[in-house]
């Protein structure tokens, strides 16, 4: 699994320690191609106990200084993060596009997004109005008498980030998870995700670099390599760490959430775990769009070869006199569909598991998948069906499959659409497809959608998620671990923010 070697320590990349650089570890690691399974360039190596500790002193001897750096200070590490960032655009796309297979128009939006999200906080951040203060001056007279009372937001203090598989850039060392916690005044230390360590290493520079020319407190930023499990428990272990983020697999947030739950003192965590968000289509919709819809389902469920945390995994439909029709088309459009590359051999491999497993059950019928090239990797797209009834009863036929499938769901009828709803668990998107004049007749499909998901679509589809002020990402469990707060947009700081209210100081 890991190599120790004197050619391994000669190309291996240092961990960026606040602004140190060390590399005293040996259990060394590189990155695979997708698309043929070579190892790539360069090595890394997991981060010893002692590196590790030393991160986290420097958080916490940096989270003072950092929480009261001034809004327009912490502004300014955010745009000269985003300079830098594009300045080195070409090189960190290139490395990207070796480490994850995915094109390079993909990586190119990726990074637009990225930088997009630290200038977007930068803004908020200088906005009075957006964290706003709350001041209650005293009031001496009255019975009882009110004392004054000013209500301001602080930083948590340092947060561990875990870099995403799925988002090398908009979600990994310089996304929205670490974005959000230096907005917010919080020190970062991110633990990088192995199947793109050179890509994390590039942007880590970029962001201590920032750091330095904007004279931030030694400390507000380290990013720490790993292949083993044991880096980030013992990250999210340290006493010195205040909060964590992660994005990723429901059985990997749920163990990081089992450990930070016996902590002696126990710290948010905030998961993002994915989802089957299921669109809902009636029979009006169908009857009327049905080509178009077999054609739209399946483009949104393999985008990115169906690595999107809201790819459209269920598709519940309405009985109708079209439904054989759209069955016939989703068949002849899935078989003409290519596979393509996964991020990784484990990924790819998981998913044919799940797939498998699903497909070799009784009650799904397989409607149609595309041809396998053989490839390494690769990702075959294929459509599943089953019986709103069978589901009742076997609901982990339901569950989530990481990459470019789906499950069509018939029901009979909205009684049945309702209990699928009711049995699927947390969301972090539900749709609903109808026609325009029928909507007001689906108030309780409406309800019970907003009742196990966070974002809730009309006649469109829930891949992409805008950054905006107005966005929610997460939804009950298990979609996340925290239905309350958003992964993306603006409104994902409070994750890092925590109030205290200053008595009398006036």
């Amino acid at each position: 699994m890991y190599a120790e070697n004197n050619e391994s320590m000669k190309n291996a990349h240092p961990h960026i320690i606040g602004y140190e650089e060390t590399l005293e570890g040996r259990e060394f690691f590189a990155a695979i191609s997708p698309l043929d399974g070579q190892t790539l360039p360069g090595h890394f190596c997991n981060a010893t106990e002692t590196e590790i500790n030393h991160a986290a002193q420097k958080a916490a001897i940096a989270a003072p200084a950092y929480r009261n750096a001034t809004p327009e200070q912490r502004a300014a590490f955010l745009n000269d993060i985003v300079r830098l960032l594009e300045e080195r655009t070409a090189e960190i796309i290139r490395i990207c596009d070796l480490e994850t297979a995915l094109p390079e128009t993909r990586l190119q939006g990726e990074m637009g997004r990225t930088c997009n999200q630290l200038r977007m906080f930068a803004t908020q951040i200088t906005d009075k109005t957006f964290l706003e203060e709350i001041h209650e001056e005293a009031l001496p007279d009255r019975v009882p008498p009110r004392p004054d009372l000013l209500r301001k937001y602080i930083g948590i203090g340092p947060v561990v980030v875990f870099g995403a598989s799925n988002f090398p850039l908009a979600f990994s060392v310089a996304g929205g998870d670490t974005a959000s916690a230096l907005a917010a005044g919080c020190p970062v230390i991110v633990k990088g995700h192995p199947l793109h360590p050179y890509t994390s290493q590039l942007v880590g520079n970029c962001i201590r670099d920032a750091a330095q020319n904007t004279d931030m407190p030694d400390g507000v930023f380290s990013l720490l390599h790993g292949k083993s499990n044991r880096v980030g428990q013992q990250l999210l272990a340290h006493p010195a760490i205040k909060a964590g983020a992660f994005t990723g697999s429901q059985n990997g947030g749920r163990a990081l959430l089992q450990m930070v739950n016996q902590r002696h003192t126990p710290i948010p965590f905030f998961a993002e775990m994915g989802s089957v968000n299921p669109i809902v289509i009636m029979r009006d919709s169908l009857e009327k769009n049905y080509e178009e819809l077999a054609s739209g389902i399946l483009n949104s469920c393999t985008l990115g070869v169906g690595q999107f945390c809201t790819n459209p995994g269920l598709v519940i439909i309405e009985k109708s006199a079209v439904q054989e029709q759209f069955l016939k088309l989703l068949h002849e459009i899935v078989c003409e569909l290519k596979p393509g590359p996964m991020l990784s051999a484990e990924i790819a491999n998981n998913y044919m598991a799940m797939k498998r497993a699903i497909a070799s059950r009784h009650i799904v019928k397989i409607i149609g998948k595309a041809q396998s090239e053989g490839k390494y990797a690769e990702g075959v797209p294929c459509v599943m069906a089953c019986r709103a009834s069978d589901l009742l009863q076997a609901p982990e036929i339901a569950e989530e499959v990481f990459g470019p499938s789906t499950m069509i769901v018939l029901a009979e009828d909205k009684n049945e659409i309702l209990q699928v709803l009711s049995v699927i668990g947390g969301q972090l998107t539900t749709t609903l497809f109808c026609e325009k004049e029928n909507l007001p007749q689906h108030q309780d499909l409406l309800d019970k959608m907003a009742e196990i998901a966070g974002r809730v679509l009309y006649n469109s589809y829930p891949t992409g998620v805008e950054v905006g002020l107005a966005m929610q990402h997460g939804g009950p469990w298990p979609a996340s671990t925290d239905s309350r707060f958003t992964s993306v947009g603006a409104q994902a700081i409070f994750r890092f923010l925590r109030p205290v209210v200053w008595q009398n100081f006036e």
